[in-house]
């Protein structure tokens, strides 16, 4: 924001699919919707690509959860924690 970063996202890459491990936001930051914002970004970039997403981050297997118009970024094969998110709802 402004040129400051203010979050971020740990993320493994191995060919088409991207891991997301962990999701981050400065305390200063939060309440601001701003990883609803990054994740978004982030899985729109990947379907442009043509790329994958496993999630271990609880955060954001739970914004896939509740954005299903993301369900088909997931990687199929290896979903990762969605899975079971996606089963709660």
């Amino acid at each position: 924001m402004g040129g400051e970063t203010v979050a971020g996202v740990i993320y493994s890459k191995t060919g088409n699919r991207v891991t997301l491990l962990a999701t981050s936001v400065f305390p200063a930051f939060r309440g601001k919707g701003i990883p609803a914002r990054l994740l978004s970004g982030i899985l729109e970039k990947l379907r442009a690509q043509g790329e994958t997403a496993t999630m271990t981050c609880p955060f954001a297997a739970e914004f896939v959860s509740a954005h299903p118009e993301y369900a088909d970024v997931l990687d199929s094969a290896v979903p990762g924690n969605s899975t079971n998110a996606m089963r709660r709802h």
